[in-house]
C-alpha cells in the first residue's frame, strides 16, 4: 500500500482542564497512515483515520494504537467480511 499522500485533521476536541492530554482526532487522506509525519505523529491514541483511496475490498479506517512514531502506530479497522467466521460447536 501507498503511504499518505496528503493528510488533514478534519474533527479536533477540544481539551479541558479534565484531560490529562488531548483527546483523540479524526483524519482523512490518501494512502495509508504514514506514522512519522504529520498529522499522523502528532495524533494521540484512539484516533481514527478515513482513507479516501483504499479500494472496495478493503477497510477505510485505521485507529492508533501506539504512540511510537512511525507506522506500526496505526492499525486498520477489520470489516466484518474481513473477520474470521465463527464454528459452530
Amino acid at each position: 500500500m501507498t503511504a499518505s499522500t496528503w493528510a488533514k485533521i478534519i474533527f479536533q476536541a477540544k481539551q479541558t482542564a479534565m484531560m490529562a492530554e488531548a483527546p483523540p482526532c479524526w483524519i482523512a487522506g490518501q494512502g495509508t497512515p504514514n506514522g512519522d509525519l504529520e498529522p499522523f505523529k502528532s495524533a494521540q491514541k484512539g484516533s481514527l483515520y478515513s482513507q479516501t483511496d483504499a479500494t472496495d475490498d478493503t477497510s477505510h479506517l485505521w485507529i492508533k494504537v501506539d504512540e511510537g512514531n512511525d507506522d506500526n502506530d496505526w492499525e486498520m479497522v477489520a470489516l466484518n467480511s474481513e473477520l474470521p467466521e465463527e464454528s459452530s460447536s
